[in-house]
């Protein structure tokens, strides 16, 4: 009897040991894989481990980018143009020019220049100076006014630059001059507090507009993120 219950055992035992295992399953999005078994007790949540940096899930090595509007600002390039244009036209082809000493008014100035000489219109001098700086500057630069020939000034300055000029050409009682202005004073009201302001009355100049363009935003600026 007991060698019968041994044989039994025996033969259970070599059964079970020939049925098959529970495969692995893949659990969760195949970008993101788990592999467990029937049974397998889950730790850590949602969690995975990782062995280095390079190991991270690509899905999170950025978070994803919404589209981007632009404002659509015009160009000084083409004002600067369109002033030498406005130059020509009434037949100033003798002016002077001024321009505040900083980004603003060197390279508008610069294109403005060039489009005066491919105009025909010549440049009888061409002063700069900021508000900030010093003082004897701005004396210079009314002093080159006060003895040219020319009676047109093109002014490529803010109106910061045009009032501290216009005030200090008061003092010296320097006028008669005709002013042709660049967008960054040409409309600012606060200029009419400022003493001596009688003498940029005609002044001309050109007036942007600010307009909202209806539509979608990022089909008008595809492939313009790219600075040149």
């Amino acid at each position: 009897m007991l060698l019968l219950l041994l044989l039994l055992e025996l033969v259970l035992s070599m059964q079970w040991m020939q049925t098959e295992r529970p495969e692995c399953k893949l659990l969760g999005r195949a970008e993101r894989p788990e592999l467990a078994r029937d049974g397998d007790f889950v730790i850590g949540g949602i969690f995975s481990f990782r062995t280095g940096p390079n190991g991270r899930i690509p899905t999170f090595k950025r978070l994803p980018e919404g589209p981007k509007c632009k404002k659509t600002i015009p160009s000084d390039y083409y004002q600067s143009r369109a002033l030498a244009q406005l130059v020509k036209h009434f037949g100033w082809t003798w002016v002077g020019a001024v321009r505040s000493d900083n980004d603003y008014g060197n390279n508008g100035m610069a294109t403005f220049v060039q489009a005066a000489q491919e105009e025909g219109v010549c440049i009888e001098y061409a002063e700069a100076f900021l508000k900030s700086g010093p003082h004897h500057v701005l004396l210079k630069v009314v002093d080159v006014i006060k003895h040219s020939t020319s009676k047109v000034i093109v002014a490529f300055m803010t109106h910061r630059e045009v009032k501290v000029l216009v005030e200090e050409l008061q003092r010296q009682n320097i006028t008669g001059l005709q002013w042709i202005g660049s967008d960054a004073w040409i409309t600012d009201s606060s200029l009419a507090h400022t003493k001596g302001y009688t003498a940029l009355i005609g002044a001309l100049g050109f007036v942007l507009i600010s307009q909202t363009i209806l539509g979608n935003c990022v089909q008008l600026h595809i492939g313009s993120t790219d600075s040149k």
